[in-house]
């Protein structure tokens, strides 16, 4: 999704993001516990997206990252000032 803001830099921060979310995070998660909050934010950002509704697409993905981070946080047992590495 990230793709549609024709930002390349955004779009390869947020990968690098995600890659790391995706190899050590939501492996030690059920993801179909979240898949209905995240499908459900998921169409909130979109809909804005595609509405022009740049603050609204805003205030949307960050309240995705608001539901998102504890559980993500309860999901890592790494220490978070460690050194991620790249599979």
């Amino acid at each position: 999704m990230i793709e549609l803001s024709a930002n390349r830099v955004l779009s390869l921060v947020v990968g690098a993001i995600g890659d790391i979310i995706r190899t050590h995070v939501i492996p030690r998660l059920d993801p179909f516990e979240m898949r209905e909050m995240i499908d459900d934010d998921h169409a909130a950002v979109a809909e804005a997206v595609l509405a022009g509704d740049g603050p609204g697409a805003s205030a949307a993905m960050r309240e995705h990252i608001e539901h998102l981070d504890p559980l993500y946080r309860a999901g890592w047992d790494g220490d978070l000032d460690e050194v991620i590495e790249w599979k």
